[in-house]
């Protein structure tokens, strides 16, 4: 039998858990991931500038390389994604050959002229990239892949009294996202 005492507690009980049913809310977030494609340079061919060779006759010179005749460099990572390419001026020096021969050392700065093409590997329908060392382009989507192709050559000046013999150092291409 029910008594009053009865259904009191039982209305309790349904007006309780009725409210705490009312009491809950939710909120939603959205969750985002980027997966990139790996970043990679290369380069393609010969891994050398190479400049003529200059005869001193105490004059100040410059040398140049046309990028056509240079290097040749690719980029491929996550297709229409820009990123960062910084190229920095290379020092070089004739060290290993002066300490050879006990002659003066002396260096050279290699200032780069970088041009792109972008997923046409062939040295056309090129764009100059800045001469500030550091310029950002895009990854041309070819298949799923972004791809860039950087052709590379340079100017070298040469003081007038320049230490002779043979110079040579590194020159480094730097991507990033």
């Amino acid at each position: 039998m029910y008594t009053k005492k009865n259904l009191l507690f039982f209305l309790a009980v349904l007006i309780f858990s009725g409210s705490s049913a009312f009491a809950q809310t939710t909120a939603d977030a959205t969750v985002k991931i980027n997966l990139k494609k790996g970043l990679k340079v290369e380069n393609l061919g010969s891994s050398t500038i190479e400049f003529d060779d200059i005869v001193l006759d105490g004059t100040a010179k410059s040398q140049t390389v046309d990028p056509v005749d240079g290097a040749r460099f690719l980029i491929t990572g996550h297709p229409n994604r820009d990123v960062t390419i910084t190229y920095p001026n290379a020092t070089l020096n004739n060290d290993t050959w002066a300490d050879g021969l006990t002659a003066p050392k002396g260096t050279l700065s290699f200032v780069p002229s970088v041009e792109e093409s972008g997923a046409n590997n062939s040295h056309t329908g090129l764009t100059v990239l800045s001469t500030a060392g550091s310029d950002t382009k895009n990854l041309v989507n070819v298949s799923g892949v972004g791809t860039l192709y950087l052709w590379v050559g340079g100017k070298i000046d040469i003081a007038a009294g320049q230490a002779v013999g043979d110079y040579e150092g590194d020159f480094t291409v730097i991507v990033a996202y």
